[in-house]
């Protein structure tokens, strides 16, 4: 090359220089390309659209109607046998979902969680399978104690036949998906929402979604570089992971779980309701190992919805919650239904064995409660 050429190159790229030098100082305002899963897993996120006071309170109206028409199904359909209370559970969980498609339509919707929800979920999974299945063992055993005896082994001679219990087994599954959906559906999807929108700091004032983090600010906000100064994006520069449990490697930052005020009383009103339904009012002439049940199995309703109502802020769709909800009643229920081909009318029964099953599950459930209450805290 000629040192004519040569010349007329360097003052091409000099022209050039000015613009090479926007193109930067505009890569640098993007987010880093390192919070860019953020962004893409967002999907699972509320869209953060402004709530009309109308809207609350056809959200509450839809709750209400829900209540009303549930007492009717019951009564109108008695839950009488396993085949009836799949009748029963179908008519429910059918008027549920339908009103959830009508009035917050949003959480029918698929998606995918972000890291922090993740976590939750395997944490909240984990737990109430853990419960679940100590719950059904304990069942089991004392269903084996009083057709066997303490020391004389399985009561073999007790147990139905296989057919018997698979038919068993394919209704109980029916019933615990059914009520599972009719449950997550009535109290944690429409309840949550129209007590959120009651107390006037949801997503109606805020415009924000309850319980929702402000998961990749970096689409707003950024620091010199381009790097987001959020510990969320800053635990994936770090290369480690954000959520519920323990510290997490690599000198990330872990994020904690944040919830809105009204948020927080959507879900205790919510668990209360869930409570009482579960429960109702114990006779006053009961002894006083009914009444000590009956505390306990209010105790162990709340905070099994608590559990729920928290994953249901955090994530904002009826699928998860609803799955489960059903597989821990799976777990919890299989002994009882499987042996006896009827489903518990009531664990306040005076019975030894439901007092030890109901003692056990929440102490189980309050450790979980109190795992959660830490990290909301943080």
């Amino acid at each position: 090359m000629g040192r004519f050429e040569a010349s007329e190159v360097i003052i091409a790229c000099r022209r050039l220089m000015p613009q090479i030098a926007a193109i930067l100082k505009r890569y640098q305002q993007l987010p880093s390309t390192r919070s860019l899963p953020l962004l893409k897993e967002r999907a699972c996120q509320v869209q953060k659209e402004i709530r009309t006071p109308a809207g609350g309170v056809a959200v509450f109206a839809a709750f209400v109607a829900v209540l009303i028409g549930s007492f009717a199904v019951m009564n109108a359909l008695p839950a009488v046998g396993l085949p009836a209370a799949l009748l029963q559970e179908a008519v429910l969980a059918l008027v549920a979902v339908v009103t959830v498609r009508l009035a917050t339509p949003d959480a029918l919707k698929r998606c995918t969680y972000i890291v922090q929800q993740q976590d939750l979920i395997h944490f909240v999974v984990g737990s109430l399978v853990l419960v679940g299945f100590v719950g059904g063992a304990i069942s089991f055993a004392t269903w084996n104690i009083n057709h066997a005896g303490a020391i004389n082994g399985l009561a073999f001679s007790q147990l139905p036949s296989a057919s018997e219990i698979a038919q068993n087994l394919l209704l109980l599954l029916g019933i615990c998906l059914l009520a599972g959906l009719y449950e997550e559906s009535f109290m944690h999807v429409l309840g949550i929402e129209a007590f959120e929108r009651a107390f006037g700091q949801g997503r109606a004032a805020s415009g924000r979604a309850i319980g929702e983090r402000d998961v990749c600010p970096a689409a707003s906000k950024h620091v010199a570089g381009g790097r987001s100064a959020h510990p969320v994006a800053s635990g994936y520069a770090a290369g480690g992971r954000v959520g519920v449990s323990g510290e997490i490697g690599h000198g990330a930052v872990k994020s904690p779980i944040s919830f809105d005020p009204a948020a927080k009383r959507a879900i205790l009103v919510s668990a209360l309701l869930f409570a009482l339904l579960h429960v109702g009012v114990p006779d006053a002439s009961a002894d006083q190992m009914v009444l000590m049940q009956s505390v306990l199995k209010f105790a162990q309703a709340l905070l099994f919805s608590v559990i729920l109502g928290v994953l249901y802020t955090q994530t904002r769709r009826l699928w998860l919650c609803a799955f489960i909800h059903a597989g821990f009643d799976v777990l919890y229920l299989a002994p009882n239904v499987l042996l006896t081909g009827t489903m518990p009318a009531t664990y306040a029964s005076g019975a030894v064995g439901d007092t030890v099953l109901l003692a056990v599950t929440v102490l189980m459930l309050v450790g979980i409660v109190i795992k959660i209450s830490k990290e909301i805290a943080r």
